[in-house]
């Protein structure tokens, strides 16, 4: 495994080492962080704003598109895996609704 060998450490243990942090803790800060980018790219690219959006619509799409895949990803389980990742991805990114 990568990350037993150093080569691969998720976000969450980078927070818990540095900050001293429980797991528990650092789940919750990056709930935190995905929740207030969320809002600011609904803001940016679903809101009307007051300056027109300089991106094209397509640059937007794909943009909320990744956003959407991060709750998931982090939604894996204790060994930072989820089976269905892959069907996941392909269901926010490929598939049409």
């Amino acid at each position: 495994d990568e990350q037993e060998r150093g080569y691969d450490a998720s976000y969450i243990d980078c927070y818990m080492k540095e900050f001293g942090a429980t797991e528990e803790e650092a789940r919750k800060h990056v709930k935190q962080m995905i929740s207030s980018a969320w809002e600011k790219m609904n803001r940016e690219c679903l809101v009307l704003p007051t300056n027109p959006n300089p991106f094209p619509p397509s640059f937007a799409r794909v943009a909320l598109n990744a956003a959407r895949a991060c709750p998931v990803m982090y939604q894996c389980e204790k060994d930072g895996r989820l089976l269905d990742l892959e069907e996941h991805i392909k269901m926010l990114l490929v598939d049409r609704i």
